[in-house]
């Protein structure tokens, strides 16, 4: 099951499938450690939100011995791999936890396929249409067209019509 992306800030997207962050201002994409995708995934579905360490720790670390430790680094990572030298985006609140102080979408990027699917069903169809279309028009000609070299013979049908004519004239005279 596809998860989505996660866009932060309308620069990094962080793609849980692949376990990637991705800078689009740079163009770098880095593929994140299990730990370090957790915590900001964590963090980017609070955003604004005071996540604290326990918290943090607990879900991610399971409560494990070293988690105060790891959970510095993780966070020292992050910055570093975001740009984030002030320390304003990932915020540290003393002996609460942390809050990203950023704007967080669904990457729509990811809806695109569906989108391009789309127009590619109506461009096919509407091609599949022009080409009957084209290809009964062609066959109408072909029926409604002599053999080359042929004159079309209207007197049978000059004939025929004359013939029409005097019949009903003759059934109006009869009539008077």
């Amino acid at each position: 099951m596809r998860k989505h992306q996660l866009l932060i800030n309308q620069r990094f997207i962080i793609d849980e499938d692949l376990h990637t962050l991705k800078d689009i201002k740079t163009a770098t994409t880095t593929r994140l450690e299990l730990r370090l995708l957790l915590l900001i995934c964590h963090l980017a579905k609070n955003p604004r939100a005071v996540v604290s360490r326990a918290q943090l720790i607990n879900d991610i670390w399971d409560n494990y011995g070293g988690a105060e430790e790891g959970l510095n680094q993780a966070i020292s990572a992050l910055r570093k791999l975001m740009g984030d030298t002030d320390k304003k985006l990932i915020e540290t609140v003393p002996k609460k936890g942390y809050i990203l102080n950023a704007e967080v979408s669904e990457n729509l990027r990811s809806k695109r396929p569906v989108l391009r699917y789309a127009l590619f069903t109506i461009a096919l169809i509407a091609f599949i249409w022009v080409i009957t279309k084209t290809t009964l028009n062609q066959e109408h000609k072909v029926l409604n067209t002599e053999p080359e070299g042929t004159a079309i013979d209207t007197t049978y049908q000059k004939k025929e019509l004359d013939s029409l004519r005097r019949a009903d004239s003759l059934k109006k005279v009869s009539k008077q």
